[in-house]
């Protein structure tokens, strides 16, 4: 149950923080050229994708080939899901690789459908839930509150801005308790930004 709707001015600011690092906009440029260019799931454009996510989301998949080749099987089947479950498939064997699972899907199958999950939306998502933790059993289970949270935003959005809010939320929580652990030098400049502006947009994420 959703307990804090996510508002208008939440989704704004983290739309201006998640644009004021160059990084993080030139990646998500990156990969929205790769998903042009090959539209496909072949063996090498599931390969080429799969090094991408990895490689830009440090998804810890170590068999790139053996993933690159699940993928391909999985999104070649022509019986393959629709839904939620889809991206169940992809992680092949389970929590371990549903973030990597979750970004494919969002960025090479349907951004739109596919939310992306990752610890860092988790804690966001249960700071909305008003819970202390939510650890879903499967992908299918955060899609599930991933949408209830979206029904009762102020406005309605896209996926993208309700990931990026989610995103960048969670890693500001995770950063104002344990400081740089686990985070990258981007997320870490960020949240120790001295820039009124950005101090500003900080306050209003929370």
């Amino acid at each position: 149950m959703i307990t804090k709707p996510i508002t208008v001015a939440q989704i704004a600011a983290a739309n201006a923080l998640w644009e004021s690092v160059p990084s993080w906009v030139c990646s998500y440029s990156a990969l929205n050229l790769l998903a042009r260019q090959l539209p496909d799931h072949d063996n090498d454009s599931c390969f080429l994708k799969t090094v991408a996510i990895n490689g830009i989301f440090n998804t810890f998949v170590f068999d790139l080939i053996g993933m690159a080749r699940h993928v391909h099987k999985i999104l070649s089947n022509p019986r393959k899901a629709s839904g939620p479950e889809l991206i169940d498939a992809l992680a092949a064997n389970g929590k371990m690789y549903r973030s990597f699972a979750s970004k494919y899907g969002h960025f090479f199958v349907d951004r739109d459908k596919f939310p992306i999950l990752d610890q860092y939306v988790l804690k966001s998502l249960a700071h909305h839930r008003g819970e202390r933790k939510v650890s879903p059993s499967s992908y299918k289970e955060f899609h599930t509150s991933f949408l209830q949270l979206h029904e009762v935003c102020e406005i309605s959005y896209g996926n993208k801005e309700i990931d990026q809010y989610l995103w960048i939320s969670g890693m500001y929580r995770h950063w104002l308790k344990k400081g740089n652990a686990e985070l990258g030098r981007d997320a870490c400049g960020l949240f120790s930004s001295s820039s009124p502006r950005i101090v500003e947009l900080l306050q209003i994420l929370l």
